[in-house]
């Protein structure tokens, strides 16, 4: 009995985190302002608690002020942040503490990563102490609280071509340790993200043909030590990207294809892939022109932002499981209630 009571609660944990027929989408914008260019979801913790930034116009048709924010997954709860004694502030990645990985811009126009406490609302500057850094911005932290991002250290540098300069870092325990593609593959190395296995993705720019590309890697927190590796876009587009990886090691992914039709040059069909399985699920908002993913959580959510008509809207996705997982999943919880019961009967007997 106490097998058949264990098999049939297997079957309905299994059920419980069903397979995914679809995802019902949620758009964050925040409160409406005839100024706003952008909204970009960035991240989202297993909670629910996502984090993002907005973009608004200078009043000159370029982009202005970056606002972050944090959301709750059904769209409430929409809060503005700026960091004292900054112009600018962007949110990017959120982990379940909810600290959250970004970047303040000076009135200098000065660029510096931060960690915001989840706890107690405090900023802490993430500058590589490595080399001199003008410009650097942090943008995915993990449940252990090592962070990732990317640095400039080159003057040339302007605000149209700061990711050309870039080089990526990890930083954990308060040691930096500097991560670049070969330069023989590209430059301009972001890592996006580190999961807390240590696992990593990243973009960079391509030698010959200078479009963006994705990378994925891992980092060794005893030796502080990390490699990364071009990952081949399957379905044949001109260039990719990587948004993050959850611990499952399912990946926020982008093929990217250029394009001067679309305000921002590209457009991009967006996946969550799960290299155990070899699968790829779609991730559409229905209606766009194209959508972008950035982030996904343990639990499958997924965010980014999709564009429509000239304007950009973050996003959030949550999955809708196929009714015949849920029937299963109700079958098996069916299931071990009735031989619950039939147990309790026969030891009453």
């Amino acid at each position: 009995m106490k097998t058949t009571i264990a098999v049939a609660a297997l079957v309905a944990l299994a059920a419980a985190t069903p397979a995914a027929a679809g995802y019902r989408y949620v758009t964050v914008d925040g409160p409406a302002d005839p100024l706003r260019q952008a909204t970009i979801v960035s991240g989202i913790n297993d909670a629910g608690l996502a984090a993002g930034y907005r973009v608004d116009d200078d009043g000159f048709g370029g982009p202005g002020l970056y606002t972050g924010f944090t959301v709750n997954a059904d769209g409430s709860g929409y809060t503005s942040y700026v960091r004292p004694g900054s112009i600018a502030t962007g949110f990017a990645g959120i982990n379940n503490a909810g600290d959250i990985a970004g970047v303040s811009i000076s009135p200098t126009l000065q660029g510096t990563g931060f960690v915001r406490s989840g706890t107690t609302g405090t900023y802490a500057d993430i500058t590589p102490t490595f080399a001199r850094s003008y410009y650097s911005e942090a943008i995915g932290i993990n449940n252990l609280g090592s962070v990732t991002g990317y640095y400039i250290t080159d003057p040339a540098a302007t605000v149209a071509t700061l990711t050309l300069y870039a080089h990526g870092y990890v930083e954990t325990g308060g040691v930096f340790t500097a991560v670049d593609v070969d330069p023989a593959l590209g430059y301009g190395t972001q890592v996006v993200s580190i999961n807390d296995f240590g696992f990593l993705t990243a973009s960079y720019y391509g030698a010959t043909d200078n479009l963006m590309h994705a990378a994925y890697g891992f980092y060794d927190v005893a030796s502080h030590t990390a490699g990364l590796y071009p990952y081949a876009d399957p379905f044949g587009a001109p260039s990719n990207s990587f948004g993050t990886v959850n611990d499952l090691n399912r990946i926020a992914y982008n093929s990217v294809y250029p394009t001067p039709l679309s305000p921002i040059g590209f457009v991009s069909a967006a996946f969550v892939l799960d290299p155990l399985h070899h699968a790829a699920t779609p991730v559409a908002v229905p209606g766009a022109l194209f959508t972008n993913a950035y982030s996904v959580n343990d639990v499958g959510q997924v965010t980014g932002f999709y564009a429509a008509g000239t304007t950009l809207h973050g996003f959030i996705a949550t999955p809708v499981p196929e009714p015949a997982v849920w029937a299963l999943m109700f079958a098996g919880f069916g299931l071990v209630g009735s031989l619950a019961r039939r147990r309790q009967a026969s030891v009453a007997a």
